[in-house]
């Protein structure tokens, strides 16, 4: 993936989220999903300060990100689950 797409796909997620409830049954997942987006860009070359502004994300979501830009893909999904659900 290039870096264009990866951003205008973390900017996807983070409008999905800005027009979502709370209390919607599926924002923790949009949530999830912007975080991988993010890590995503990350490892695509955005620099850390443009996922940063474009994300708006709390001091613990930036640290989930660059944990999940730093660990191998495969185990992507092994890091949610744990993160996630308990």
């Amino acid at each position: 993936m290039h870096r264009a797409e990866a951003l205008r796909i973390l900017a996807s997620w983070v409008m999905t989220l800005q027009l979502m409830p709370p209390e919607d049954p599926d924002y923790a997942d949009a949530a999830r999903r912007k975080i991988e987006a993010a890590a995503e860009a990350l490892r695509c070359g955005a620099s850390a300060e443009t996922v940063q502004r474009m994300g708006q994300f709390s001091p613990l979501e930036i640290r989930r990100v660059r944990q999940l830009a730093l660990a191998p893909t495969d185990s992507w999904d092994a890091l949610n689950q744990r993160r996630y659900n308990g």
